[in-house]
Parts: C-alpha cells; sequence; structure tokens
C-alpha cells in the first residue's frame, strides 16, 4: 500500500462542475478547469519545490491550499480564517472548503465554522477519545472522513 504520512491530505478530487486538482506525491499535480489563480499558485509551489500537503475546491470553484510553508485561499474569508486556525492551532496539515462551511486540521487541534452538525458530533467524538485530526473532508450534507493519518478514523455516508 502507499504510504500516506508523508501527503496526509492530498485533494478534494471533483466538483459538480468536473472540476479538479489532484496532488501526486509531493509537488506533481493533475487538474481540469481550475481558475487561473489556483493554476498560478499551484504552478508556483511546484517551481519553488513547496511540499503540496492540502487542496480544497469547493462547488463554485473557491479554492484554498497548505503547503509545507505556506497556504492560500481565493476567498479572503477562507484565508483570514486559516490564519486564525494557524495562530490558534499551529502549523496547517489539512484545509477542506464547502460553500457553505470550512475545516482546518493543525498540529495541535481542528478550526471549523458552518459545517454540518454530523460532522461537528463526530469531530467531538474523536477529539474526546483523545485523537487530533489531520484530515477532515466533508460535504455540506454532512458525508465525512476524519482520520489522525496514522491509526484512527471515522466516516459518515
Amino acid at each position: 500500500g502507499r504510504d500516506w504520512s508523508s501527503n496526509v491530505c492530498s485533494s478534494d478530487l471533483f466538483n459538480s462542475k468536473g472540476h479538479y486538482v489532484i496532488i501526486r506525491d509531493d509537488y506533481g499535480y493533475g487538474t481540469e478547469g481550475l481558475p487561473s489563480a489556483f493554476l498560478d499558485a499551484l504552478k508556483a509551489r511546484h517551481d519553488d519545490e513547496d511540499k503540496i500537503i492540502s487542496v480544497s475546491l469547493d462547488e463554485t470553484d473557491n479554492w484554498a491550499y497548505a503547503t509545507d510553508k505556506y497556504y492560500n485561499a481565493s476567498n479572503s474569508g477562507d484565508y483570514q480564517f486559516m490564519t486564525d486556525a494557524l495562530e490558534k492551532f499551529g502549523r496547517i496539515y489539512c484545509v477542506c472548503i464547502t460553500t457553505k462551511g470550512i475545516a482546518v486540521c493543525c498540529k495541535n487541534g481542528v478550526y471549523f465554522k458552518g459545517v454540518p452538525s454530523k460532522l461537528v458530533e463526530r469531530l467531538e467524538t474523536f477529539l474526546k477519545d483523545g485523537y487530533v485530526p489531520k484530515v477532515v473532508k466533508f460535504t455540506d450534507k454532512g458525508t465525512c472522513l476524519i482520520t489522525d493519518g496514522e491509526s484512527h478514523y471515522t466516516y459518515f455516508m
């Protein structure tokens, strides 16, 4: 099997428009239909050999990403939320945005808003059990995946 420890959180594969971004290894990527600003950002991260650890694309083509050195988002509110998460919980491991919400997994916790109640319930249980999520992926309807990237995970389909 693949060792996911070096690239814990990869991508939201497709939105309903058929647009996608897939991260390969640490620096490579494949895309379809992405906004030019997102393509430019991915190219810059690739050219600088920054390890791409997380990307996210919502249904309206808003985007966010995190590398081993940087993070960015097309929406200033999402970018500020990522900044707040970094200040509160440390290094960003994963970001997931949807049209309604955002979840940012960091070294010492997860910061979120506008997420479905099912995700909040699952996060509370996950944290209560002593695990810190490194990956949270979710949809506005409540489908979700949460994992610490090592030994523990939960999902709701």
